[in-house]
């Protein structure tokens, strides 16, 4: 199948795709006429930013371990890390569970004379005990990169499927809006884009819960 077609021939939908219809009529009945051209296809939208648009709108915290210096490491919540510090390990908790795992395993802001693998443990083994639920780093980026290609995929089969009526309406009420006003109404692409990204960050918030 070529690309950009579909088993039953038509276009993914967008919002111009009725005047391009007519255009292609037109130009097979030999109307000469050469109106602007609607592009409506979108360009490839940016995976690794959707992923951090769906980790940052989840109700989690992070927790790191910095790796200190000479030895040792600190906990650090508000801001992991400070320019030349590692993170040797990062957690994702509610921040309602931070306080409370991290002062029954004895863990302040201060200098910890431990290495950061034996805290991490300590933590982990709180963390557990208390029954507070926590994801790494990795875990994390792995849920939301799944969750992502899924709303992703969804967007794509509701163009193809025709069912994106609603969209191009607010699009087109958008763009008349614009002209209105005397402004540049952005790109149906960019306009899709906004639009999968808040879906990303809705189901962040209400639909993924660890």
């Amino acid at each position: 199948m070529a690309a950009g077609s579909r088993a039953d021939g038509r276009r993914p939908e967008g919002p111009c795709s009725s005047s391009v219809a007519r255009h292609l009529r037109r130009r097979r009945n030999g109307d000469k006429r050469r109106g602007a051209a609607c592009h409506v296809e979108s360009p490839p939208m940016s995976r690794a930013d959707l992923i951090r648009t769906y980790i940052s709108a989840l109700p989690f915290a992070p927790v790191a371990i910095v790796a200190v210096p000479g030895g040792g490491c600190r906990i650090a919540t508000a801001a992991p890390g400070a320019p030349g510090e590692k993170i040797a390990k990062l957690y994702y908790f509610k921040p309602s569970h931070i306080e409370l795992v991290l002062g029954a395993a004895g863990l302040g802001a201060g200098p910890i004379d431990e290495a950061p693998a034996a805290v991490a443990a300590l933590l982990e083994k709180t963390a557990r005990s208390m029954g507070a639920p926590y994801e790494t780093a990795a875990e994390l980026r792995a849920a939301a990169e799944q969750e992502v290609d899924k709303i992703v995929a969804k967007v794509q089969a509701m163009r193809w499927d025709g069912e994106m009526k609603e969209v191009n309406r607010r699009y087109k009420n958008y763009r008349l809006a614009q002209v209105a006003m005397g402004k540049t109404a952005k790109p149906y692409s960019a306009y899709l884009q906004h639009f999968t990204a808040g879906l990303v960050r809705g189901a962040a918030m209400t639909g993924w819960m660890i």
